[in-house]
């Protein structure tokens, strides 16, 4: 049966909540950009209730598509601003009576869940949640012992512990972890990939071997032991060059640390466009992600659908798709001599630079779609609602 039989000839209409939004730029972000456009092309209406958050904006995150509209709540301020934070639940709840009906409620971040629990209530709609992780026992190295990595962990906790009629989590780990989501009521819908936008691009690669990174620039992802892996390899010697994409609170701790280190092959490019970010990927000859923690990141896939080979560690949502020496090199988190060993080893082997490539290329075609994601996404709404 169609959506619109299902739904007596009705447009199925969805209430998102995210705190973040374009113009901040995150996997997040990007994760529900594609997903609207899935369910925009099958419909299905949107309205997407938001933070209004600063930062640099692409191209895609553009408002005005038909059927989705975006409500971005005051005040403009960074993410970590405390009043803006603050403000964002009474908020929210105020804004939904102006939006009209919506058959189903779906939240993508732990502050939102808390309104739209509320909203569960008071509308009578199911709720679904999307878990892009679980940060439980993380939250310290992000924000330092104290008071507020104590709040947040303690908020993250009683947000998994609300009542939601779905879960869908990007990584099988979240799921492990949830503390306390009914498993009863969660599945597995991993991130997908657009791996057709990087057929038929004739884009020379340069003559120094290139690493490539795209992120952002937090404690998560690992840089600082990514800069010592870097001064390893150029004091013995090697030839290469760095490239870091995005941006983010430790921007300017990273630049003084490779300073200071003196490395000569390292490029903070910020953030760049979509175009230019496709270029990089096909470019670059490999790819590196040395996070502390994960859930699925979209950068993995892409670099994958881009045919790069990966030196990744295997933490989160990575082991659950990354087999070491299939499609990845997998080394232990923290260690920078791992990291650098593993990256000699792609800049000296044409042959497995060539395999890993193919297999992770092969593996987006074969299980990352974002047809996928919005099909899967659309039965957990109309299980919901049924």
């Amino acid at each position: 049966m169609s959506l619109a039989a299902f739904l007596g000839g009705r447009v199925l209409r969805v209430l998102m909540i995210s705190e973040r939004w374009f113009p901040s730029v995150g996997g997040g972000e990007f994760h529900i950009l594609h997903l609207v456009r899935g369910l925009i092309s099958k419909g299905i209406e949107v309205d997407l209730v938001s933070r209004d958050l600063q930062g640099g904006v692409r191209p895609e995150g553009c408002d005005g598509m038909d059927g989705f509209r975006v409500v971005r709540l005051p005040p403009r301020s960074s993410f970590e601003n405390p009043l803006g934070r603050s403000l964002y639940p009474p908020l929210l709840v105020n804004s939904v009576k102006e939006l009209g009906p919506h058959d189903v409620i779906h939240v993508h971040c732990p502050l939102g869940s808390f309104p739209a629990a509320y909203l569960r209530r008071k509308l009578r709609i199911p709720l679904v949640r999307t878990l892009h992780g679980v940060y439980a026992g993380k939250w310290s190295a992000m924000l330092g012992y104290g008071p507020r990595a104590l709040l947040f962990t303690a908020l993250e906790a009683l947000s998994l512990s609300l009542a939601y009629d779905a879960v869908i989590a990007v990584d099988r780990k979240s799921l492990e972890s949830g503390l306390g989501v009914a498993h009863s009521v969660a599945r597995w819908i991993p991130n997908g990939v657009d791996w057709a936008r990087f057929d038929g691009l004739e884009i020379g690669s340069p003559e120094v071997f290139t690493f490539l990174f795209v992120g952002r620039l937090v404690p998560q992802k690992g840089l600082v032991y990514l800069l010592e892996a870097s001064s390893i390899l150029e004091d013995s010697g090697e030839e290469f060059q760095l490239l870091l994409v995005g941006e983010g609170p430790d921007r300017g701790k990273l630049e003084r640390r490779a300073r200071a280190m003196e490395l000569h092959n390292l490029h903070f490019l910020g953030l760049v466009d979509d175009e230019r970010l496709t270029g990089l990927y096909a470019s670059s000859h490999a790819f590196v992600l040395p996070s502390l923690w994960e859930g699925l990141p979209l950068t993995l896939l892409e670099a994958w659908a881009a045919r790069l080979p990966v030196v990744t560690t295997g933490v989160g949502g990575v082991q659950q798709v990354a087999q070491d020496g299939r499609n990845a090199l997998l080394v232990e988190a923290g260690s920078a001599q791992a990291l650098a060993q593993r990256m000699r080893e792609l800049m000296k082997d044409d042959n497995l630079r060539r395999r890993l490539a193919s297999s992770g290329r092969r593996l987006v075609e074969e299980r990352f779609s974002w047809d996928r994601v919005t099909e899967e996404t659309i039965e957990v709404y109309r299980g919901c609602i049924s």
